[in-house]
């Protein structure tokens, strides 16, 4: 009921005068608002999908429901912290012809995410009959990399849209809100029905197609400036 809740309201305020203004500005500085919006979906989506499938496949490593979930939720959102403060460090977000750092980002979540669907399970078994301690010092562990990764998108479409005012800022938080809510409920319908590997898959094909998005929209970004 909930996420019904949220996809009712979206409808009934996309037609608001919020909407005009954010279009009006996307046509303006020539970035197209699809582009913008299906961006940060695909990072609300992406994002939950992870979080969600690691809780349950964690439980099997730390044993214990609330022991995983607070690893898992601290892991991925202390290191996507982390992440987010590197990529301002980094210049990744930087406009310009010659900046590829931004790259970086989603080749991560692609490299990380494809270590731990080849190696995740043995890597459980290695530490299954150690102390709870040590189980959750090694989930956390094996969460960083990939939260690390994930925490730099954000700010990175955050910057390429900081031009087109604050409508544009604030439509991007509700589309990722609202493909929050909606992709905690496909995560648990899809972990059912096709298993937790292929939902995972589904994550990381939310980055991969969020990166072709935010490619676009900073070669329409250089275009106009």
């Amino acid at each position: 009921r909930v996420w019904l809740l949220h996809v009712l309201l979206f409808i009934f305020f996309f037609n608001d005068t919020a909407t005009t203004e954010i279009y009006t500005l996307s046509l303006h500085d020539a970035l197209p608002i699809s582009s913008v919006l299906g961006y940060f979906a695909c990072l609300g989506l992406g994002f939950i999908i992870f979080e969600l499938v690691f809780i349950q496949k964690f439980m099997k490593l730390v044993g214990y429901p609330l022991y995983t979930y607070t690893v898992v939720v601290f892991g991925f959102l202390s290191s996507a912290g982390i992440g987010s403060y590197a990529s301002e460090k980094m210049h990744m977000a930087d406009i310009s012809s010659s900046n590829k750092r931004w790259l970086l980002a989603f080749a991560g979540i692609i490299l990380w995410s494809a270590v731990l669907l080849k190696f995740g399970s043995g890597w459980f078994q290695v530490f299954m009959a150690m102390p709870i301690w040590i189980r959750m010092l090694a989930a956390y562990v094996m969460i960083i990399p990939l939260g690390f990764f994930l925490g730099m998108p954000f700010p990175l479409g955050i910057v390429a849209i900081k031009d087109l005012g604050s409508a544009a800022v604030a439509w991007s938080w509700a589309m990722n809100a609202l493909f929050t809510v909606i992709g905690g409920l496909a995560s648990v319908v899809t972990s059912i029905y096709w298993g937790f590997n292929l939902t995972l898959l589904m994550g990381v094909a939310a980055y991969a197609l969020a990166a072709i998005l935010l490619s676009r929209m900073r070669s329409l970004s250089l275009g106009a400036a």
